[in-house]
């Protein structure tokens, strides 16, 4: 398993637990208030901070581990730049479509939490779909 691999996994993992944090939190909060009245920025602001402190972690440990295992390449080469490739560029797809739904959103003067939870989700299901076309590339090809 090449090292970028390993990096999506981790990505995976860490975003998963992440967002249902986020969401659980965001539910909880609505019991007590109108969903529209949610304050929703620090838990995004530490949803966000917290994937990215962790995948970074995490990578680091997984790194460690394969090295203690023997492997001594870590970067990438034309297999992992061609799946890498492929799957940002489906990711970029969903981000317009995605963003589109924001903007309609915008443009109807919608409360201020669904057009930054739209655009949130829109990153959210970028990130998780596109990893996860490049982990089932990884195993199965293209």
């Amino acid at each position: 398993m090449s090292f970028q691999e390993k990096f999506r996994w981790v990505y995976l993992g860490v975003a998963v637990v992440t967002n249902l944090a986020y969401v659980a939190i965001i539910l909880w909060r609505a019991q007590s208030t109108s969903i529209t009245e949610v304050a929703y920025a620090w838990p995004m602001i530490g949803a966000i901070g917290v994937t990215i402190v962790a995948t970074i972690a995490g990578s680091i440990l997984a790194a460690i581990a394969g090295y203690r295992a023997g492997e001594r390449r870590f970067e990438a080469d034309e297999r992992d730049a061609d799946i890498h490739r492929r799957g940002e560029a489906i990711g970029y797809a969903i981000f317009s479509v995605g963003i589109l739904g924001a903007l309609g959103l915008t443009m109807a003067e919608a409360a201020h939490f669904w057009i930054g939870n739209a655009i949130y989700l829109t990153g959210v299901l970028v990130s998780l779909i596109s990893n996860a076309l490049k982990l089932a590339a990884y195993r199965r090809g293209f």
